[in-house]
């Protein structure tokens, strides 16, 4: 009888041990990684401050150029706006190369005998001067003229070259030309974009750098710039 009693009350003990050891949770080193991972999944969520984040305040990313760089379209930069008013910032001039020739073309100015008027001679004036030279010209001449041929032009990815007016050619002159940049030709005259009268055009002698009239039917040369 004492013997079924001690394996009764031994029974009991075993079940009350078991049954207390599958409540109660051990630490294990599964457990130690499974902790580690959530914490770190929980740094991974909080927002952090970065450099780029900086960045993306700004609408864009200006790169800086210098007279004499090379331009986004393989030209040379010539001016820098450093007021900025009017959305560009620089004025590059073609390489000599624009032409696939190895000096630069001649051509006419055009529309001799009908004055264009209201072309100006300041930096950042040929642009308008060229469009509208060849929205008038255009009614009177059936050759290549000067503005056509900038205005038309599509070089290292860029289509919005123009005839630089008498300021912008100067500009030309004194910060390229003078510094031995750019492989302008001094035999001949470089056509300005801006008007004398119904019968000539503008033209800078880039031996001497002065600008001086010339006939619109006179074959010039030409050298196509852009601003961006």
């Amino acid at each position: 009888m004492k013997k079924i009693l001690i394996r009764f009350i031994l029974l009991i003990i075993i079940f009350v041990f078991n049954t207390g050891c599958s409540t109660l949770m051990i630490p294990t080193q599964d457990n130690i990684i499974n902790d580690t991972n959530n914490e770190k999944s929980y740094d991974n969520s909080i927002p952090k401050v970065i450099e780029t984040d900086e960045i993306k305040d700004n609408d864009t990313i200006t790169i800086s150029y210098k007279i004499g760089d090379i331009g986004p379209a393989g030209g040379i930069i010539a001016y820098v706006n450093l007021e900025n008013d009017d959305n560009w910032q620089y004025i590059e001039v073609a390489p000599l190369n624009w032409s696939n020739l190895e000096e630069d073309p001649k051509y006419i100015w055009g529309g001799r005998k009908y004055k264009v008027k209201e072309l100006g001679k300041e930096v950042g004036d040929g642009l308008d001067n060229t469009k509208r030279i060849v929205d008038f010209v255009s009614q009177y001449e059936v050759e290549p003229y000067a503005a056509l041929i900038c205005d038309q032009l599509n070089f290292g990815g860029y289509n919005d070259w123009f005839l630089p007016s008498d300021e912008e050619l100067m500009l030309i002159y004194n910060n390229l030309h003078l510094n031995g940049l750019g492989d302008f030709s001094i035999e001949d005259s470089y056509y300005s974009s801006s008007e004398s009268t119904s019968l000539n055009s503008h033209i800078i002698n880039m031996k001497k750098g002065n600008i001086s009239s010339s006939s619109k039917n006179s074959l010039k040369y030409i050298r196509p710039i852009r601003r961006f």
